[in-house]
């Protein structure tokens, strides 16, 4: 299907906060600074390159993460002490690449596999954290090229499901467990 292109606009003077809450479809990467969706273009600091908060301590995921820094295309929340993943990050409507890695995550985030996250992201990075094991839902991730899970004691009961097999654009799979 084609999309008519609209010019550059701000996301905050023209569509306003209901924008924010808004679920979008056929991810449009125009490089540079802007990125798009359906013909609307988003640019500024929310949308230009990644967010980084990597080694920084934190215990949670900061709330300015999924509020201003919703339209960024890359997260990188690695080397953190991040036990969970709150459900609010599914208001990252662009995230192409996401990097929780050397975190305190026992279990798989269950808002990866929801909201725009299936359509969008190509790249997710888990290593050396907490997991056991990966639930079936990660085939959700339809759009995956790239998925990082090393240093893991996987469970010998099914700890890596076979999910990852629907996982059809998958050119990376690290699960190099520990010693």
């Amino acid at each position: 299907s084609s999309h008519r292109k609209a010019g550059l606009v701000q996301v905050d003077e023209v569509l306003g906060a209901p924008v924010r809450f808004l679920r979008f479809h056929h991810l449009e990467n125009r490089g540079g600074p802007k990125f798009g969706l359906n013909g609307a273009f988003f640019y500024g600091p929310e949308a230009v390159g990644d967010c980084v908060q990597q080694n920084m301590g934190l215990l949670a995921v900061p709330s300015e993460v999924y509020g201003h820094f919703q339209y960024v295309v890359g997260l990188d929340l690695s080397h953190n002490k991040i036990a969970s993943i709150p459900q609010e990050l599914d208001r990252m409507v662009l995230c192409k690449r996401l990097n929780l890695s050397y975190n305190l995550l026992e279990e798989f985030p269950q808002v990866i596999t929801q909201g725009d996250f299936p359509n969008t992201l190509r790249t997710l990075d888990l290593s050396h954290n907490l997991l056991v094991s990966i639930p079936p839902e990660v085939a959700n991730l339809v759009n995956l090229e790239e998925l990082l899970l090393a240093g893991h004691f996987w469970d010998p009961k099914g700890g890596v499901t076979k999910a990852i097999c629907k996982l059809l654009k998958l050119k990376t799979l690290d699960l190099t467990g520990l010693p």
